[in-house]
């Protein structure tokens, strides 16, 4: 059984490696850069940041999933969030 103390950490590392295997499915499929490939870098970096700011892969009390152990409907819809975005990263034209 999952440890529910840190699916949110789990679900933030899934979402970025799935990122970085989009963003590397792109520049395959071209010969240079295009805008989708650097539009999706960008969202990388901007999910990095996100996961960082709100302290998803943090493996002490100030985890995202430590702060939100006792709020079940929080750590639920930001869990679910995630996986949506991972299910959205791994279903598409480049799958």
């Amino acid at each position: 059984m999952e440890r529910s103390d840190q699916r949110i950490a789990r679900f933030s590392l899934e979402c970025q490696a799935e990122y970085q295997r989009l963003c590397s499915a792109l520049e395959l499929a071209t010969d240079q850069k295009t805008l989708s490939t650097v539009a999706v870098q960008n969202e990388l970096g901007r999910f990095r940041i996100w996961i960082k700011d709100i302290g998803a892969l943090h493996q002490d009390k100030h985890s995202l999933d430590s702060k939100l152990r006792d709020v079940d409907y929080l750590r639920h819809g930001v869990t679910m969030l995630l996986v949506d975005l991972k299910k959205t990263l791994t279903t598409g034209p480049f799958r």
